[in-house]
């Protein structure tokens, strides 16, 4: 099978550096929105360029009967005084939020041919009006406006508003929005601007330049750590190949009441198999199924799993829909990272193979994660740069594994339909108006030929670091004479405490995160943890934190005491949702919607009552 020896290469040149005329293009901006007929509508618009020359707030007259027009003037009138001169505007959360409404409103000003926008999973990275590029400072900077103002700022801080009360202020005393609004818009200058300076000064780095703080990680390390280019990028025929190696971590209940036990955590686990040896250049490919020596081989194998009989917890992992990831018993076929199928085999698994691709192996990512270590390890908790050395860390590994087949979404006018389906495949499309399509495609490619679009992508990276973690986390669920009650990604529950010397700060080991009176696990992700100095944590998956005040240390009793063999009623929460985004109305609505909380054991078989009154 063919496969081009193309290598990732670094994402900007080196001439490409922060300046101050960066600065002077840049402008951040805010909104606010109240809830008409439970859909959000903007109601204000706020703009400001750092030096403060150019600024204002806009908010629309309460009195008005006519509210969607009035904003789009207000809209209006500010992007087009910006929109002549290439200038840069950051809203923070523009993916998750204002993009949606944002859209809504300029499809409205502007022919459809002058928007554009980059959307992935249901965010909005950026979008470009003409000159105006509006881009999102949470994606560089993943906190809330309010915590990132209490760790950098000197002069602004986020209000303690309540939202819920926003209708009510904007009819009685509109010049609060005002105030409240002025005020989110600076508190994100100030640290924003601090951000930019901070990297272009310890870096020199510009990360207006950068969506996310994943490009951004991918690009400090690609620029001062990568010096010569050894990692393939590869063809779209491996990168599926590999991708299907590509698992994460899982969570599994051994059992299910803890009393007295211990809870600790992996310190930053993905970084800490990101030092180990990483696949680099591709160096054979092989179908010979004669060869089934994997001593010596490191690279990913398509091979058929046999399960001993009689082990106990299995270690190789599959995703089945719609469970998940398990850990499952029995024959199959899949690709396994070869490191964990020499695990298996340590084990008794027996594997046979019938394709593989081998990699030279090297330890290209050890020194930039070190050096991001030392920086969360040498600041207070508190500090911006502990955080954004963590997620730098943690975020790095998931670039790698990109997606590289996209789903692309374009606004058409209609005449232009039968022509723009020539050689696209269209999934979807919807009216916008009565002149223009929304258009949901994808292109159409040779799978075996064409390079991936994304230019710095590999997805054996990802794979080769999700697979050492599973192996790493998979031998504390098995040490003697100190059962595992429940495990996670990066963390385990056990009965008795680990050793001393596992136990610090280091990268790879672990922290105790608390000592447990007592635990309740009715199903993965979904718990209650008791420490003995009675602080209660809950974990749903799936449920706000805000949702939990129902929810007892009883109620989980409850659940794991009824008797085998009695159906679960499952437990009811109603759950009131403010962002169920809709792409293809560009709209963003308070949505009611059920919770429901039952036993589950989708993993393994609920064989014994667990616990006695």
């Amino acid at each position: 099978m063919p496969y081009n020896h193309n290598t990732i290469k670094k994402l900007l040149p080196k001439t490409h550096k922060f300046t101050s005329i960066y600065e002077n293009r840049v402008f951040y901006a805010d909104m606010e929105t109240i809830l008409i007929n439970d859909v959000h509508q903007p109601i204000a618009f706020g703009y400001c360029n750092i030096n403060g020359t150019i600024s204002d707030v806009f908010v629309v007259n309460p009195k008005s009967s006519q509210i969607k027009e009035d904003f789009l003037i207000i809209l209006s009138k500010c992007l087009g005084s910006l929109k002549k001169d290439n200038y840069i505007i950051y809203f923070h959360n523009l993916s998750g939020f204002d993009g949606f409404l944002l859209l809504k409103n300029l499809y409205n000003l502007f022919p459809a041919d002058e928007v554009t926008f980059i959307e992935k999973d249901n965010k909005i990275y950026e979008i470009r009006c003409k000159n105006l590029l509006l881009k999102d400072s949470y994606l560089l900077l993943p906190k809330s406006l309010k915590k990132l103002s209490q760790i950098t700022n000197i002069y602004y801080t986020k209000s303690n508003f309540k939202y819920e009360n926003i209708s009510s202020i904007w009819f009685k005393k509109p010049f609060l929005i005002k105030v409240l609004l002025k005020n989110d818009i600076l508190c994100l200058l100030e640290t924003f601007t601090l951000f930019a300076r901070t990297f272009s000064r310890n870096f020199n780095i510009n990360i207006y330049d950068f969506l996310s703080l994943s490009s951004l990680s991918l690009n400090l390390y690609l620029d001062n750590f990568y010096e010569k280019p050894l990692i393939v990028k590869n063809n779209i025929y491996i990168d599926r190949f590999i991708r299907k190696s590509y698992l994460g971590g899982a969570a599994e209940l051994f059992k299910p009441y803890l009393k007295n036990g211990y809870h600790y955590d992996a310190n930053s686990l993905y970084p800490s198999m990101m030092v180990l040896d990483m696949p680099l250049s591709i160096c054979n490919f092989s179908k010979d199924i004669k060869r089934n020596n994997i001593l010596n081989f490191f690279g990913f194998l398509d091979v058929t799993i046999i399960t001993p009989r009689k082990i106990s917890n299995p270690f190789l992992s599959k995703n089945v829909v719609p469970n998940g990831i398990i850990f499952p018993r029995g024959d199959w076929r899949g690709v396994y990272f070869s490191e964990e199928l020499k695990v298996a085999v340590s084990l008794g698994y027996k594997v046979r193979i019938h394709k593989r691709f081998g990699f030279k192996r090297g330890k290209i990512l050890k020194n930039f994660i070190l050096l991001l270590y030392r920086i969360k390890r040498i600041n207070s908790n508190n500090n911006l740069f502990k955080n954004l050395a963590k997620l730098m860390m943690n975020s790095l590994y998931g670039r790698f594994g990109m997606k590289t087949t996209k789903d692309f979404k374009k606004i058409i006018k209609f005449e232009d339909f039968e022509r723009f389906k020539f050689n696209k495949v269209i999934t979807s499309f919807k009216s916008l108006d009565l002149n223009n399509l929304f258009v949901y495609y994808r292109r159409l490619l040779d799978d075996n030929k064409s390079a991936l679009r994304e230019p710095n992508t590999a997805v054996q990276i990802a794979s080769c670091i999700t697979g050492y973690g599973r192996i790493f986390i998979y031998r504390y669920k098995n040490i003697p004479n100190n059962f595992c009650y429940y495990s996670d990604t990066d963390s385990v529950f056990l009965a008795k405490r680990l050793p001393k010397y596992l136990v610090n700060d280091l990268l790879g080991k672990f922290k105790l995160v608390t000592k447990l009176k007592f635990a309740y696990f009715i199903s993965v992700k979904r718990y209650i943890l008791v420490s003995n100095q009675n602080n209660i944590v809950f974990k749903l998956k799936g449920v706000k934190s805000t949702e939990y005040k129902n929810l007892t240390t009883q109620f989980f009793y409850d659940k794991l005491s009824q008797p085998i063999g009695v159906k679960d009623s499952p437990s009811i929460i109603e759950r009131i949702n403010y962002f169920s985004k809709d792409l293809k109305n560009f709209s963003i609505m308070k949505k009611k919607s059920i919770f429901k909380i039952k036993l589950q054991f989708k993993h393994r078989k609920r064989i014994y009552a667990y616990l006695k009154n």
